[in-house]
């Protein structure tokens, strides 16, 4: 009896200690929930409370096809050659001037010539020897020649004349027995004589009045032809010891000075021709097909303001940047030239727009419009409806950069107000106050709800 009782005092406490537990539980959840609540309250009433965030706009404007394709690039002559030096020698006149315009053939710098000068001497004075051999052998025998060669031959004819008549006494004296058999020997060999110099000098004659054989006069022909080379070699020599502007140009850069020793090929100077400029622009590879040779562009330059240039697409570069995924698009345009001076220097930063394509779709924005921190490129457009005004977030897809705007693609409208100050830490709906708005140039202009 006293066990059945003691069993049930423990069930009536186990029952109890459970209710009690669940009775907490429950008390515990519903002050958390409170808690939580109030919080809530507390903080939708500060954010309510707080003031609205200051902020600077720009309205979007519709893109337009020439400004979606314009690219920067930069500018540089068609033609520019480093003149280097084809001799070893030194430099006695030097006469680039960096800056200043020069034309074809005018010298930039003169070399030592000394020796050359010499040996060209000693060559002319052989070629003149040469060529009188030649007009002597060319102008045959004079007059006076040939008839010193007649005579000569009578002379000749009479000598042997005589001796004929010698030899002929010789013997009949021999046969009387007057002279000995030598002296016969001795006049006949006289006579022999005689005959032979007669030959001798009617075969000189017979020359003096042929004059110089053909083969003769062509090899002193040849002989001055030689000479004559030689000189040419010298003077192309001398020559090439003055460096000259192989074209109408400007020397862009002195690379020696008078008194210099230059080795064979060293620089001398910098010459560019800027009749014609070449602007080169990396152009993204999903708008490389706008810039097909002979496209027209428009170009512009930061320096010059207000002016605008008219060019053709040259050529494309083939071989693209792997990285930055662009391709050098080649555009050559006429630069004027005004007093002496290039009006597009090389160096130049230009802007490009390709014309003849279909314009492109999108909205240009200022950069500062970007909102880049998150996952996705972001603007903030003003809903001035709301009182106050609020911000929301537009996703927008970035296409290209054109000076301080940008071509962008999303839920946008032409006119809109986006934040382009102020939206560093702004969030979707947060309450807003345009203190300024700006053009879309970034140039500003009084706001209408300050």
């Amino acid at each position: 009896m006293s066990g059945a009782s003691s069993g049930m005092r423990n069930d009536r406490w186990r029952g109890l200690g459970s209710g009690v537990r669940r009775a907490w539980g429950e008390s515990h959840m519903t002050q958390s929930l409170l808690i939580l609540f109030v919080l809530l309250c507390s903080w939708a009433s500060t954010f309510a409370q707080r003031p609205p965030a200051r902020v600077v706009t720009a309205r979007v404007e519709r893109a337009r096809g020439a400004e979606s394709r314009r690219f920067i690039g930069s500018v540089r002559p068609v033609r520019s050659v480093v003149l280097g030096s084809p001799v070893a020698e030194m430099v006695v006149e030097y006469l680039a001037e960096a800056g200043r315009p020069v034309k074809a053939g005018q010298p930039l710098a003169r070399l030592r010539t000394t020796r050359l000068e010499i040996r060209l001497q000693e060559a002319q004075g052989e070629l003149a020897r040469r060529k009188a051999v030649l007009a002597e052998l060319e102008a045959g025998s004079r007059p006076e020649e040939i008839a010193e060669g007649k005579a000569l031959v009578a002379a000749a004819k009479a000598e042997e004349a005589y001796r004929e008549w010698l030899l002929e006494q010789t013997r009949l004296r021999v046969a009387r027995g007057a002279a000995p058999e030598e002296d016969q020997h001795l006049a006949a060999f006289n006579a022999a004589s005689a005959h032979a110099a007669r030959l001798q000098n009617e075969a000189r004659l017979a020359l003096l009045v042929e004059g110089p054989r053909k083969e003769v006069i062509e090899q002193a022909r040849r002989e001055v032809q030689i000479q004559e080379s030689v000189i040419r070699g010298l003077t192309d020599d001398l020559e090439r010891h003055v460096i000259r502007a192989p074209f109408d140009g400007y020397v862009t850069q002195e690379h020696t000075e008078e008194g210099a020793w230059l080795s064979l090929g060293a620089p001398v100077a910098t010459l560019a021709a800027v009749g014609v400029m070449e602007v080169v622009a990396p152009v993204p590879e999903d708008q490389v097909h706008l810039a097909s040779p002979g496209t027209t562009a428009t170009v512009t330059f930061e320096a010059l303001p207000g002016r605008t240039f008219d060019g053709k697409v040259f050529a494309v570069n083939p071989a693209g940047d792997p990285l930055a995924r662009t391709f050098d698009v080649m555009i050559r345009l006429d630069n004027p030239i005004l007093d002496d001076r290039p009006t597009i220097l090389a160096g130049m930063t230009s802007r490009i727009a390709f014309r003849g394509a279909e314009d492109a779709e999108g909205f240009v924005v200022p950069k500062d419009a970007l909102v880049l921190g998150g996952p996705a490129k972001l603007v903030y457009v003003v809903d001035a409806a709301k009182k106050p005004a609020i911000v929301r977030a537009v996703s927008v897809e970035v296409s290209s950069a054109v000076g301080s705007r940008v071509l962008v693609r999303g839920a946008l409208r032409v006119g809109q107000a986006v934040v382009v100050e102020g939206n560093e830490r702004l969030r979707p709906g947060q309450a807003v106050q345009v203190i300024e708005t700006r053009k879309n140039d970034g140039a500003p202009k009084p706001s209408e709800g300050r």
